[in-house]
């Protein structure tokens, strides 16, 4: 049977760039926006972007976090999640106020909190990815490669094993992870041209 990754569609950002990207990977995918257990798939992508609270408001919302929970953590399915979609596996973030996430990585997301005025908050922009854990999401793609970021909170986990990548921007912080099959980016890998897609396929 033909693998198929699902991209879940929960109105947090447009996902048109992502789509676009993978067209020209030849995986088979299908985008849902609702939890559907008759969907037959093994991989799940979670892209998007804005505030932390509105995101889990969202999801908790539509019941996209059990549906999460119920095929990742008991099913063992791939995910990738993308800026928001790693940040909301955290326990907490500190977006606009504190809100519980899935938990499903041990840590929290919290304001970049740059101390010097010539580094500007977003982040916006290309940077380096610094290899601490990798993982096979990078076969292919050297050290310190460059990836497209537009973001102003970080994940800061508890367990240093669960991070992937490192980024400096001032400081040092989490720009992927892994836990398992549990996968995520604080950067876009569908803005990141080459890199991205490698990263993607």
């Amino acid at each position: 049977m033909t693998k198929k990754t699902i991209i879940i569609d929960s109105g947090l950002g447009n996902i048109n760039s992502l789509t676009n990207c993978i067209d020209s990977l030849e995986f088979k995918y299908e985008i849902v926006q609702s939890p559907n257990e008759n969907i037959i798939f093994d991989k799940i992508i979670f892209p998007g972007v804005g505030s932390y609270s509105h995101a889990m408001e969202s999801i908790i919302s539509k019941k996209w976090d059990n549906f999460i929970k119920k095929n990742v953590i008991e099913k063992k399915k791939y995910y990738l999640g993308i800026c928001i979609g790693m940040q909301i596996l955290s326990n907490y973030g500190y977006e606009n106020t504190k809100t519980k996430g899935l938990g499903i990585i041990d840590g929290e997301v919290e304001n970049i909190q740059l101390n010097e005025a010539k580094l500007k908050i977003p982040h916006i922009g290309w940077n380096d990815v610094e290899f601490k854990n990798k993982n096979e999401l990078y076969d292919g793609i050297k050290n310190f490669s460059d990836f497209y970021f537009d973001h102003s909170f970080v994940f800061k986990t508890n367990d240093e094993l669960d991070i992937s990548t490192l980024t400096e921007y001032e400081k040092k912080f989490v720009s992927s992870v892994k836990k398992g099959n549990i996968f995520g980016t604080q950067f876009h890998p569908e803005k990141s041209a080459d890199n991205g897609k490698k990263l993607l396929n």
